[in-house]
């Protein structure tokens, strides 16, 4: 008996084994790929959607969008802080200075801007200048 359970469990660690070294072979993963949620690749532009980028209690959410020139961003307060988008570098504000929104946003609110230039673009809230994003507009 004792014989038995130790070919039965030399065949199931045997196979394990094997399966393992196919998926390591080839590539292969356990997880998947796994993307990170502060990075959103999205294409905009005509007929397309708008990218929405969150400002929640901690920040910018996702940090970094990819977009095509001429997409819009939504930048939509869900804090329980006010926001006031701005281009970087804080104070400022000269990268981009057509993202500089004019009023205040509280929470419920939001604010659009169409990125018509290609670029790398940083913003941040100024009113709490270390909460900051990144737009790529290709």
């Amino acid at each position: 008996m004792k014989k038995f359970i130790f070919i039965i469990l030399a065949v199931v660690f045997l196979a394990v084994g094997i399966v393992i070294f196919l998926m390591v072979k080839n590539n292969m993963s356990f997880v998947g790929n796994i993307k990170n949620p502060l990075i959103s690749d999205v294409s905009t532009g005509a007929g397309q959607e708008d990218v929405v980028i969150t400002y929640t209690d901690s920040g910018f959410l996702p940090s970094v969008v990819n977009i095509k020139k001429n997409g819009t961003v939504i930048f939509k307060n869900e804090s329980g802080k006010p926001m006031l988008i701005a281009s970087a570098p804080h104070p400022a504000h000269t990268d981009y200075p057509e993202l500089n929104a004019k009023d205040i946003v509280n929470k419920g609110g939001s604010y659009s801007f169409t990125f018509t230039k290609t670029g790398k673009w940083g913003f941040h809230n100024h009113l709490s200048p270390n909460e900051t994003g990144t737009v790529v507009a290709n």
